[in-house]
């Protein structure tokens, strides 16, 4: 495992201590025994009903940690970007060192070059950049 660096740590201490957000639970009908608890985040635009107030605690803590997890890792992430790191997907290099194929089935081997051409020494790039490039999409999608 990469050793973190103490600046690292610290962006993602100060990035999970400024994941805050601001709620209200309350009891909001009590009827025939039936309790309706309602939770209100201050970053949502709905209220969310439950009606059992542990299960309002516990959504509220799954929420938490959540919050906090992305926001340490988004930091982490950001943090090494600065230093001069990037995430690589373990696909991109399984196929950059003949581990496995790419996604579309083609394995690591220079392409077929037609009669009286060179080998280009650095035809992988362009393909290695396309995995990065699209590993990268696919992260922005799923964060947001």
């Amino acid at each position: 495992m990469t050793p973190l660096s103490p600046t690292t740590l610290e962006e993602a201490a100060k990035a999970v201590d400024a994941a805050e957000f601001g709620y209200h639970l309350q009891l909001t009908s009590l009827v025939d025994g039936v309790s309706t608890y309602t939770l209100t985040y201050n970053d949502l635009p709905e209220p969310l009903t439950f009606s059992d107030k542990d299960d309002a605690y516990l959504h509220l803590a799954d929420r938490k940690r959540t919050t906090q997890a992305t926001a340490a890792i988004t930091a982490y992430l950001a943090q090494r970007e600065k230093e001069g790191f990037v995430e690589v997907p373990n696909s991109a290099l399984a196929w950059l060192f003949g581990e496995a194929p790419d996604s579309d089935g083609h394995w690591f081997e220079p392409p077929e070059l037609k009669e009286g051409e060179r080998n280009k020494p650095y035809w992988w790039r362009s393909k290695l950049r396309a995995m990065l490039t699209a590993a990268q999409s696919e992260m922005k999608n799923e964060t947001t």
